[in-house]
């Protein structure tokens, strides 16, 4: 799902797509409230993980493979990231989110 959540490929309205883990949550919520809080807490840290990563493929891709087609997608990567970044209140990433909110936009 952060795949999906994520990625700046598929061709989703961005309503639509704070829509996908939302759903998800409710449906969680109705058999697994356990589970429905584990997703709560670590989704926002695997979305930003996703975004980490696919951030490293597209530069791999551009500047290692030169496959130049991957480069447009390196900067609405980084501002996903940004975004993501800065919806999670945690001190421990302070430091990933200023040297994020340094880059290109």
């Amino acid at each position: 799902m952060a795949s999906l959540y994520v990625d700046p490929y598929p061709p989703l309205r961005p309503d639509h797509r704070e829509e996908i883990p939302r759903r998800y949550l409710r449906l969680l919520k109705a058999c697994d409230k356990d589970a429905a809080a584990a997703f709560e807490r670590y989704f926002p840290y695997l979305s930003v993980q996703r975004a980490l990563q696919i951030l490293g493929a597209f530069s791999h891709l551009t500047r290692v493979k030169r496959k130049p087609r991957f480069e447009a997608y390196i900067l609405p990567s980084l501002r996903r990231l940004r975004d993501l970044l800065e919806r999670i209140h945690d001190p421990g990433l302070h430091a990933l989110r200023n040297l994020v909110r340094d880059l290109p936009r």
